[in-house]
């Protein structure tokens, strides 16, 4: 009897890690959303590296006043230039006692889930204001994968045009 229990304890541990623990729904994902840029305003780069697979890779091509560059970036390339920004940003408010802190803001276009909800394909504008002055607007396209009900991202492709130097 004991065996059997234990059994189904397993089979229904397995089933939860392989199935459940990997669907998504479009709620899941806003949600994912929310928290990355709660994380993005509270310059917390460490909480938004963690939601990066080990194979993320970001193609992102800028559009801005020195030219158009192509920077192909893994995990560890994107969250050092995250880091960067972060601290740039967060200087900045605190120089200015807050005056000058950045908006910055997600909007979801479009979320394309597979038919087993294990994989998402997720369209986003992102922008960057301080005060009515936009610095930066970027669409992309991101990869997301639930791992152990959480949601990660292998990546993606973006374009991003900055309007300040």
């Amino acid at each position: 009897m004991k065996k059997i229990a234990l059994l189904l304890i397993l089979a229904g541990l397995a089933l939860w890690y392989f199935d459940i623990s990997r669907r998504m729904t479009e709620a899941s994902i806003h949600e994912a959303y929310r928290e990355q840029l709660k994380a993005t305003q509270a310059s917390n780069a460490e909480a938004i590296c963690s939601r990066m697979t080990d194979d993320y890779r970001l193609v992102d091509t800028s559009y801005g006043p020195e030219g158009t560059r192509t920077d192909t970036m893994d995990r560890e390339e994107a969250c050092t230039e995250l880091e960067k920004s972060l601290k740039v940003f967060e200087r900045l408010g605190k120089v200015t006692g807050g005056l000058l802190s950045p908006e910055i803001d997600i909007d979801i276009k479009r979320i394309e889930l597979s038919h087993d909800r294990k994989t998402a394909t997720v369209e986003a504008v992102s922008t960057i204001k301080i005060g009515d002055t936009m610095l930066a607007r970027s669409r992309g396209t991101e990869k997301l994968i639930r791992r152990a009900g959480r949601i990660l991202s292998q990546g993606g492709e973006s374009k991003t045009w900055t309007y300040a130097q």
